[in-house]
């Protein structure tokens, strides 16, 4: 996870946000033992229902309207994440 810090520049703004946990204190530990250093915020079932989210981790690209411009979920890299902002720009 911590190739999403390389990405949040002025071309790409980042949002990560928690989902499946117990209590805030068990997403911060998760967080340190990643090493990320985005701002983490926490969703709920309502919000994994309206991405449709099944797997992680799941990466939406959003146009500036806020509409799903491209999905997809797994690890990539860095270069992945950027590649796949760029095709969705096309």
């Amino acid at each position: 996870m911590s190739n999403l810090d390389g990405l949040n520049d002025s071309a790409v703004n980042i949002a990560v946000v928690a989902l499946d946990y117990t209590n805030i204190k068990e997403v911060q530990e998760f967080v340190a033992s990643v090493g990320l250093e985005q701002e983490i915020l926490l969703g709920n079932d309502q919000l994994r229902a309206l991405f449709e989210i099944n797997a992680y981790p799941s990466y939406y690209i959003l146009d500036e309207k806020f509409r799903v411009v491209s999905r997809d979920m797994g690890y990539t890299s860095e270069f992945g994440l950027r590649r796949r902002v760029w095709q969705a720009s096309l």
